[in-house]
């Protein structure tokens, strides 16, 4: 998962998300959590001219959590390899 910054660079080239900016900015979000763009735009992607504050709030709370969880993960990772590493100098 990866922040909006680092999408928005990353997508610059991209002549497909070029388009428009409102595809521009379909293509970040989807970037950014693709999971969490499913689950809140699913097919009814943003148009343009479009403003929806509620599913870009639900968006950004999704993509939270998501991050999180994968914080959390890594952590449990490192803690579980630093047990085995005590383990096995013992």
């Amino acid at each position: 998962m990866m922040k909006r910054a680092e999408c928005e660079a990353a997508l610059k080239g991209d002549v497909e998300c070029l388009t428009t900016a409102i595809e521009f900015d379909n293509c970040v979000l989807r970037c950014v959590s693709h999971r969490c763009y499913r689950a809140v735009y699913g097919d009814d992607a943003l148009e343009d001219g479009e403003v929806d504050t509620q599913r870009g709030r639900t968006f950004r709370s999704c993509s939270r959590t998501e991050l999180r969880e994968s914080k959390q993960r890594d952590m449990e990772q490192v803690r579980i390899a630093a047990a085995g590493e005590r383990e096995d100098n013992l």
